[in-house]
């Protein structure tokens, strides 16, 4: 593992680096409130959850989280 360092600082008065900021929060937003539990790349399916709200709008879902169990 390569030691911490900070990134670069972003400029974003040059046009590709605002649209990739933008295409990339416009990805995040669409996964938003979606079923997310993966281990090892693999697709849990479990019938309880935990769902994570946004604590500035409680009727607002961030992320569905499945509850798991050590086998």
């Amino acid at each position: 593992m390569k030691p911490y360092s900070h990134e670069p600082t972003t400029d974003f008065s040059i046009e590709k680096n605002k649209l990739a900021f933008q295409e990339a929060l416009s990805h995040v937003e669409s996964q938003i409130g979606k079923d997310s539990s993966f281990i090892g790349g693999e697709k849990i399916f479990t019938e309880d959850k935990v769902v994570s709200v946004n604590p500035a709008n409680k009727t607002k879902s961030l992320a569905v989280f499945k509850k798991q169990t050590v086998k």
